[in-house]
């Protein structure tokens, strides 16, 4: 037993040195707002990725981090579309597994709401339950929420009543704790007139932002 348990903390130290190699990475991309360098830095962190997971297959943060990478892939300018649209495949794919091992993790939801979003595929079940688990596991995390309403804006007209409601509520939500940064998502968007007959409907009479000729 004694053997049995030293060998699995090897085997857990080592993965655990593989994934934090290449989580590094990823944050640096992802703190930056920084693409992958080429596609050489992409199959560099695949690699111990893949090598932590053969020794930990059950570790949803490393499987997380996979679909980080691929989502991040999706960005390579190097590459051709049809090969951005199979990393946001291999993204989603990712994001399942990790789901599968640590379900109430919004970040994970957020991200896969995020590709499918990226594939046009927001109509189909998968995309809903992603965006209604973002905003229910993670309500007051910032980040997650304005990656949430940047999705509902952006996509507005393809969707639902429900998922409209809830990009509504994200709004009236947000205003309270991040107004400038809802503002910008909505302009961003080009969406202020959602954001401005919603609050104007809400009873709030005096918008500083809101073009009342817009």
């Amino acid at each position: 037993l004694l053997l049995f348990l030293s060998v699995l903390a090897l085997k857990r130290g080592i993965a655990e040195i593989f994934h934090v190699k290449a989580e590094t990475t990823i944050k640096q991309r992802v703190k930056s707002a920084a693409q992958l360098k080429d596609v050489q830095q992409l199959q560099e962190v695949e690699s111990l990725l893949n090598k932590a997971l053969l020794l930990q297959p059950m570790n949803a943060a490393m499987h997380d981090n996979l679909g980080r990478l691929y989502s991040l892939a999706t960005k390579l300018k190097t590459v051709s579309f049809v090969k951005r649209r199979g990393y946001a495949k291999k993204a989603i794919e990712q994001y399942r597994i990790a789901l599968r091992y640590r379900p109430a993790y919004p970040y994970t939801w957020v991200n896969l709401a995020l590709m499918k979003s990226w594939l046009g595929q927001v109509t189909d079940k998968e995309f809903k339950v992603a965006f209604k688990s973002g905003m229910t596991y993670g309500p007051w995390e910032p980040r997650l929420q304005l990656s949430l309403l940047s999705i509902g804006l952006g996509k507005w007209k393809w969707l639902d009543a429900g998922l409209r409601q809830d990009t509504l509520l994200l709004i009236e939500r947000g205003l309270k704790v991040q107004h400038s940064e809802i503002i910008q998502v909505a302009k961003k968007k080009n969406k202020m007139k959602i954001l401005c007959d919603f609050l104007l409907e809400k009873g709030f009479k005096s918008i500083p932002d809101c073009d009342p000729h817009e």
